[in-house]
């Protein structure tokens, strides 16, 4: 076996060893280039294409590159400024406009609390009110110590209330004596002028409390207008 090993010629050994087609193995001795050095021999190479200019010409022209792409990030900048400003303001504006509608809304609804406060004071006896009596006479009669102080205190509820509304925009007002206007006012039923001593077209009596939101009419009141004493007929406007 060694002696067929040691008779293998030199032709066939540099065969196995593939020295006898010439072929080696070539290794690079250089590190591998990042892609940034790839961008510098880019803009290197970009650099040895304007050798031909001047330094001066070259500088301006570098000058000119610069100026163009600053202006595009300034412009660009600016208009993410402004496009986030009204992203602000338009959001600001529906967040007031939500916040509105929410108040009218519970503003709407505590309107027929208002009006059962105010049918609820009008229905008072006039005892109640102590209207007409002296103080003595509260300690002589309890019972009537105990409704005026029930009447007091829907009185004082009443007002607590109207002022809450009042300070989120939502107020009543009575027209009795003022002229009658159809945006402010509902007319249900007419009456002569002679029998209420006002002028014709006049707001007689307030039928149900009208109410304003924010310097607008919320809800109409319903009214008696008064008319001239030759017409022939009233009319009654039902309503609902």
């Amino acid at each position: 076996m060694l002696q067929s090993i040691k008779s293998v010629s030199p032709l066939r050994t540099q065969f196995l060893t593939g020295s006898y087609f010439g072929i080696r193995r070539l290794y690079s001795d250089k590190p591998k280039q990042s892609k940034e050095s790839n961008n510098v021999e880019s803009n290197d190479s970009t650099v040895r294409e304007d050798n031909n200019l001047s330094p001066s010409e070259s500088c301006a022209s570098q000058l000119e590159a610069t100026s163009r792409e600053f202006i595009k990030v300034r412009d660009d900048y600016l208009k993410s400024i402004a496009d986030f400003r009204n992203l602000q303001a338009s959001t600001k504006r529906e967040i007031d406009d939500t916040k509105q509608r929410v108040l009218k809304w519970f503003a709407r609804d505590l309107m027929e609390t208002v009006d059962h406060f105010d049918s609820a004071l009008q229905k008072i006896p006039p005892e109640w009110k102590l209207e007409g009596y002296v103080a003595t006479d509260l300690h002589a009669n309890p019972k009537l110590l105990e409704l005026f102080e029930l009447y007091e205190g829907m009185q004082l509820t009443q007002n607590v209330l109207e002022k809450t509304l009042a300070a989120y925009g939502l107020t009543k007002f009575d027209p009795v004596g003022l002229k009658f206007d159809p945006v402010l006012h509902v007319k249900v039923r007419e009456v002569f002028a002679d029998e209420t001593g006002m002028h014709p077209g006049t707001v007689a009596k307030v039928l149900e409390t009208g109410f304003i939101w924010k310097g607008q009419c919320l809800r109409p009141a319903k009214v008696e207008v008064t008319v001239e004493n030759n017409e022939e007929e009233r009319s009654d406007v039902e309503t609902e």
